[in-house]
């Protein structure tokens, strides 16, 4: 076979904000090798996207997936919306680092966000460990991290006490930061917003492509989806994806623009978008006409 897969008859939207365009993509060991308006081998799956957007796969620059990593690594309500990258480690209150000795304090510290996190092992305890662990358990969809302050001031600092760092927990929370950066974390993350289930959590990207696109025509098709995948990608530095280029790697949405819509409520947040007919991540498919798979082909980004 010449390629894993050819995407073909839809509408390439490649991220940069530029005008769709008709053309066939190939993927082959989980990256774009070729793109082109017909292209000619043969594939192990030919997916007809006749009617359909393709598009990179949406960046989450502010979720709060970690949560449930550790307990889930299917990431239901991320991939369904077409997000393949999710940077974690917001608002302050991340996974590590859990120094020696302090693994009960912080399990209290993680069940005053969500019971359940209080009664998880953690089984690792510098940012290194943390990310290795991850890597090892394969999560579904692509990870970059933050450390959080509030994790550096646990770990080396003065903690949720009200007063100043003492010059000694400065340096110690400077040494954990740096542990952290060399690790590969992106930086600290600077905002503050809930990470409880809302319909946002099952709905965002396909509410702004359905809603806000098509319904109240407030930006292009072209324009949301450049906010969505290579301006986030620009900003975290990421070089290989967020484009629909040749030799990035082959993180691709595939939706019906007449039909993409959140359908998640306030009374019911567990409901799956519709309109997205596939999600392929690192070249894999990992849903298939709404159906997520088993597969597990995300990797943890590192800053480079």
């Amino acid at each position: 076979m010449d390629y894993d897969f050819i995407i073909k008859n839809g509408k390439i939207i490649n991220g940069a904000g530029n005008p769709w365009y008709y053309g066939e993509i190939g993927i082959n060991e989980g990256k774009i090798v070729k793109i082109g308006t017909k292209i000619v081998g043969t594939a192990r799956e030919i997916i007809d996207a006749s009617n359909e957007i393709v598009s990179p796969g949406f960046i989450d620059i502010h979720s709060h997936s970690d949560y449930i990593l550790l307990i889930s690594r299917n990431l239901e309500s991320t991939l369904h919306q077409g997000i393949t990258t999710n940077v974690v480690g917001m608002c302050g209150l991340g996974m590590a680092p859990i120094p020696e000795g302090k693994e009960e304090e912080f399990k209290k510290i993680m069940a005053s966000a969500d019971a359940i996190l209080g009664q998880f092992d953690y089984p690792y305890h510098t940012f290194t460990e943390y990310l290795e662990y991850l890597q090892k358990k394969r999560p579904s969809a692509n990870l970059a991290f933050l450390v959080g302050y509030e994790n550096l001031r646990f770990a080396g600092g003065q903690g949720r006490a009200n007063r100043d760092a003492t010059q000694d927990e400065m340096e110690r929370m400077k040494s954990y930061l740096r542990e952290a950066m060399e690790a590969g974390a992106f930086g600290i993350p600077v905002s503050f917003s809930s990470g409880a289930f809302h319909p946002r959590c099952f709905g965002t990207y396909p509410r702004i492509l359905g809603k806000y696109v098509r319904e109240e025509k407030l930006l292009t098709l072209e324009q949301a989806i450049r906010k969505m995948t290579s301006f986030p990608a620009q900003r975290l530095g990421l070089q290989d994806r967020g484009l629909l280029l040749e030799n990035y790697w082959a993180d691709i949405v595939i939706f019906n623009p007449d039909t993409i819509i959140d359908k998640a409520t306030y009374e019911k947040p567990y409901q799956i978008p519709e309109g997205i007919s596939y999600v392929l991540v690192n070249g894999q498919i990992v849903i298939k006409h709404r159906k997520q798979n088993k597969k597990k082909p995300g990797v943890v980004i590192k800053r480079a």
